[in-house]
């Protein structure tokens, strides 16, 4: 209902030209019924519709998420992707004042920080996402839809209390509000205020990052000098720098550090990832064991089509043929137009450049990284497809807008990384 409201509102404005987006999970069997109401739907606007299928369950089974943070993450991989292909500046979204609420509730059972008990931001520029219904109600869009005679199909897993987000919403919010009228309100008006805070903390962090943080070749060094700062300031810094090296991160790595900057020399903490911190001269290093981690520079192999080719640190890609009417975006893996074939692998090197899927212009591998949040060190762990002297593909990542698949192509180039297998023992 929410989306359905989203998309009848920015229709009838007639102000932005738009495309409809619509992701399969693979979790239930109506999924293709949901799809077709989608696709009508579009249709009686006169706008296009776009499909998308994931591999959700096995996105569970590698990264070790919940259903809900893999199903979020491969619809947005979706989304992503079909903002660029269609060269859109937005991706807008359906989310409610409700969602807002139990996006709070859920990230303070968890124990986060001001950063995510901001909760949803109306818009977020890095990531170019739009939520303009975070000002209304879920009832709202009920109603909303009711008055143009459309009734919206209901997705079977939200009366699953399984899954945490349904709980509070079925079960936690409707006994708050009967104890404590007017606390949804409330909540939003909290996350309404600590988002100031928070864009606050942000740009202080970053004035403190520039002047006590420095790289060190592989290693980046946080100076003495944060010990000093107000706590929260300290563990933003710290927090920031950490997950520019290695992604994501946890409140306990943030004080192993924050302890070791008021320790004694030759102390260390194992942070993960094979990531340690160690309390060295006037500050902690962060480094990472360099056992068989990173490529050689000079690593080079045609791709094998079809066929598994070897990367130098146990890992492999797969490459194999699809037929076009079975490409889906949104899934894993890079699908390229069938000439990528006669390239070769090899890593990033400094001076690479790229067009990315969906832009005019060329950018350089490095500012596309940070833009992605790719860690410092596992960018030289990205296997680049290289076609004719320039770079086709970020295997898993991204596709050159020069190299994608056009719609007169009977059949794909599809290629997926297979991670080195873990030693039993």
């Amino acid at each position: 209902m929410d989306s359905c409201a989203l998309l009848l509102s920015l229709a009838e404005t007639g102000r932005f030209p738009l495309s409809v987006a619509h992701f399969q999970h693979g979790l239930h069997p109506g999924e293709e019924g949901d799809y077709l109401f989608v696709k009508a739907l579009a249709e009686r606007l006169g706008l296009s519709c776009a499909l998308g299928r994931g591999e959700v369950l096995e996105r569970c089974r590698r990264e070790g998420l919940s259903l809900e943070e893999a199903a979020r993450a491969e619809r947005f991989r979706f989304l992503e992707d079909l903002r660029c292909s269609l060269g859109a500046e937005w991706i807008v979204l359906g989310h409610t004042a409700d969602d807002q609420v139990e996006t709070i509730l859920l990230r303070l059972l968890r124990g986060a920080g001001l950063s995510g008990l901001k909760g949803i931001s109306l818009w977020d520029e890095k990531r170019r996402v739009l939520h303009p219904l975070l000002g209304h109600w879920r009832r709202e869009t009920v109603e909303y839809c009711r008055r143009r005679g459309l009734e919206p199909r209901l997705d079977p897993s939200n009366s699953d209390l399984a899954i945490p987000r349904n709980f509070l919403r079925g079960e936690v919010l409707p006994l708050l509000e009967r104890r404590f009228p007017g606390c949804k309100q409330a909540m939003v008006r909290s996350s309404s205020i600590l988002a100031g805070e928070e864009e606050y903390l942000s740009v202080q962090s970053q004035q403190v990052v520039r002047s006590f943080c420095r790289q060190e070749g592989e290693d980046v060094r946080l100076a003495d000098e944060i010990r000093g700062l107000p706590t929260a300031l300290a563990r933003r810094v710290i927090m920031d720098t950490l997950h520019e090296c290695k992604g994501a991160i946890s409140f306990q790595e943030v004080e192993a550090v924050r302890q070791l900057l008021a320790g004694e020399a030759g102390r260390s903490a194992d942070l993960g990832g094979g990531w340690r911190a160690l309390r060295s001269g006037n500050g902690v290093v962060l480094t990472r064991e360099r056992l068989a981690l990173l490529p050689p520079d000079d690593f080079q192999a045609p791709l094998q089509v079809p066929g598994r080719t070897a990367l130098p640190d146990g890992r492999t890609v797969l490459a194999g043929w699809v037929p076009r009417h079975e490409v889906h975006l949104g899934g894993s893996g890079s699908t390229l137009r069938p000439e990528a074939a006669s390239g070769s692998l090899r890593f990033w090197q400094p001076g690479d450049r790229f067009q990315p899927l969906g832009f005019p212009h060329w950018r350089k591998l490095q500012d596309f990284f940070t833009d992605r949040k790719v860690p410092a060190l596992e960018r030289r762990r990205v296997p680049l497809l290289i076609c004719d002297e320039e770079v086709a593909c970020l295997v898993g990542i991204a596709v050159s807008e020069r190299w994608k698949l056009e719609e007169h192509h009977a059949q794909a180039l599809h290629l997926r990384i297979e991670e080195k297998e873990k030693d039993d023992a």
